[in-house]
């Protein structure tokens, strides 16, 4: 049978982006949040983790986003639990205004490990699984064309009480290589804006193959899988610097929107040439 937990969050303003909605990481660290109050209903508080030597490795997550939220909105986290064997547990976490109406859905995939590295199952099996299961595999780049390239290093700041990288910090690693990658080949902000267009992250699946140390030296690599119409799925990779690791990887659906009009349109063509080199199916 699966676990349900329930609590209530209010946006803040620090909460709110450079687009002055919700940071797409704070809904993440809600669902994070439901997570681990599950875990505490069921006995198992943070104290008692850490104490244990327990902790949830991500292993990958889903994300769709409905509704955009500015600060002061009162919301509802939904954490519905399916424990599996072998440690694995399947999280479907709904955030859901007060009318009801659902602001982004989450689903993430995370096995129990304990300090010897082992797996360990801490809360009653289910052979329920959500319906529908969103969590799909990131396929593996063709080489069909450039790639964005970028050095990057998670800060020591974004460890968690486990002292780990969470969620939210590698969804940061991911939306700082879309940045990065920008600058690198002219499409900054202001160029975007230039020609009334924004790309709106709306859906993405994450992989997450190792674990990434805080300092870790990291690179990036940002391309463009295809544009049809309105839409744009970025992909990236993320890789040890060392020994070219993959250790995380990534595929996102992102919706072009006229700003002025605040409805989508299709890509500028002066802004498509750009990316053409980047484009691994044109």
């Amino acid at each position: 049978m699966a676990l349900v937990g329930l609590y209530s969050a209010t946006t803040r303003i620090a909460d709110l982006d450079s687009q002055r909605h919700v940071s797409n990481r704070v809904y993440e660290q809600f669902c994070a949040e439901g997570r681990y109050r599950l875990l505490e209903q069921h006995g198992w508080s943070l104290e008692t983790l850490l104490a244990r030597g327990v902790t949830l490795r991500p292993a990958a997550t889903y994300v769709k986003f409905h509704r955009q939220q500015r600060a002061g909105a009162a919301l509802t986290v939904e954490t519905t639990a399916y424990p599996a064997e072998n440690g694995v547990v399947v999280w479907d976490h709904s955030i859901r205004q007060d009318d009801g109406e659902q602001v982004c859905q989450v689903q993430a995939l995370t096995s129990v490990i304990g300090r010897d590295g082992s797996v360990v199952e801490i809360l009653p099996i289910t052979a329920d699984r959500p319906d529908p299961y969103l969590i799909e595999g990131v396929p593996d780049f063709s080489g069909t064309c450039q790639r964005a390239e970028n050095a990057f290093s998670p800060p020591y700041s974004d460890m968690d009480y486990f002292g780990d990288l969470p969620v939210a910090a590698w969804w940061r690693i991911f939306e700082e290589g879309r940045h990065m990658a920008g600058d690198q080949l002219g499409l900054t902000r202001a160029r975007f804006l230039q020609f009334d267009t924004m790309l709106f992250w709306i859906a993405g699946t994450y992989r997450f193959y190792r674990t990434i140390r805080p300092g870790q030296k990291l690179v990036i690599y940002t391309w463009l899988e295809r544009i049809v119409r309105i839409r744009a799925t970025i992909r990236q990779e993320i890789r040890s610097a060392d020994d070219q690791t993959l250790v995380g990887a990534s595929r996102e659906e992102h919706l072009i929107v006229s700003l002025l009009h605040s409805r989508p349109k299709a890509m500028p063509a002066e802004l498509g040439e750009t990316l053409t080199d980047y484009m691994e199916f044109p």
